[in-house]
């Protein structure tokens, strides 16, 4: 976090009325002016370190701030009922909470060329980024020239504001009024991480991060994607099992189906069978042997008219047994 980020964030809004938007014009007015004063930027930056974002994972300030009045404006609660001015004490400063530094590392480096070819390097960045965002019709390009008037004039300033015999400079700022143990680490030396990390980490303990690292994350889509891969591999195994049992279900109920309408069928033919067997029995006593008979008298006599040679054959065969069965009751009545 620097002043860039504080800017960025400051001018970022849409709103054309209102507190935002008088701090829009305010910073956009100072930044067009040459830079920001320590009462504004102290204000940029504490906003940005009250966000949830720093509260909840903490804060590192780059390059801020970079003076006394800087550090006094970004800390220290300067209204109407805690005014710095009222006091040179500071025990009777009172500091915003929200925005109370843990660390201070100081990354110091006498070698004025190694901080020019840094500052330069930076700058070469900077200028590729406005070109390819400004395009063919942008603003003149700055010089090299301009960018070492530059830094002599912003290192003069740095050295000047940070005399080590001067007790107002932030390093004086943060030894005292805030009573931390300031870590100085050569800047052009490049093994300085792990003095950091086994600083910060013997303050208060090692940084801790509420959030998920690459790692973890990585781990928890595999985790996830594993998951959700066994969900659906088990959810089409069961609607394969439920789509064999419906078949079998199927089955099962097609075949007792089946066997009712054979045991249907079966009683259907017992019991047409007994309602039949009174009258094959006469069919077969009474007409068949007659019907025999005259059937063969027909094949035997062949008439030209079989039918009715066969019918007037029957007609006689049953007067004759009418005859008959008169004789007989006759008798049986003797």
């Amino acid at each position: 976090m620097d002043e860039a980020a504080a800017i960025a964030k400051a001018t970022a809004t849409e709103e054309e009325e209102g507190k935002e938007a008088e701090l829009k014009a305010e910073v956009e007015a100072a930044v067009a002016g040459g830079g920001l004063p320590p009462p504004l930027k102290g204000r940029l930056l504490r906003k940005l370190l009250r966000s949830k974002r720093c509260l909840n994972q903490g804060f590192v300030l780059a390059a801020s701030p970079g003076t006394y009045d800087e550090a006094l404006n970004l800390f220290i609660q300067n209204d109407a009922e805690n005014p710095v001015a009222a006091t040179d004490d500071p025990e009777g400063w009172v500091m915003y909470e929200s925005a109370r530094p843990s660390h201070m590392v100081l990354f110091k480096s006498e070698d004025d060329d190694w901080l020019k070819q840094q500052y330069l390097a930076w700058w070469e960045q900077e200028q590729a980024k406005k070109k390819a965002e400004a395009g063919e019709e942008g603003e003149a390009e700055a010089t090299e020239a301009d960018a070492e008037a530059e830094f002599s004039k912003l290192l003069a300033a740095f050295r000047d504001g940070n005399k080590d015999e001067d007790e107002k400079n932030p390093v004086t700022f943060f030894e005292k009024t805030c009573e931390l143990e300031t870590l100085n680490v050569a800047a052009q030396e490049t093994d300085t991480e792990e003095s950091v990390i086994n600083y910060i980490a013997g303050g208060q303990g090692p940084p801790c991060n509420f959030h998920p690292t690459k790692e973890e994350k990585a781990a928890e889509e595999r985790r996830n994607k594993h998951q959700a891969e066994e969900a659906a591999a088990a959810a089409a195994k069961e609607a394969e099992e439920q789509q064999i049992r419906k078949e079998e279900e199927k089955k099962e109920k097609e075949a007792a189906r089946a066997a009712r309408e054979e045991e249907v069928r079966k009683q259907e033919t017992d019991m047409l069978e007994a309602r039949s067997l009174p009258l094959r029995q006469y069919l077969m006593a009474n007409v068949i042997p007659t019907l025999t008979e005259g059937m063969l008298e027909v094949v035997k006599m062949k008439p030209e008219d079989p039918i009715d040679y066969l019918a007037e054959y029957l007609f006689k065969k049953n007067v004759k047994s009418e005859e008959e069965l008169a004789a007989q009751a006759k008798d049986q009545g003797m």
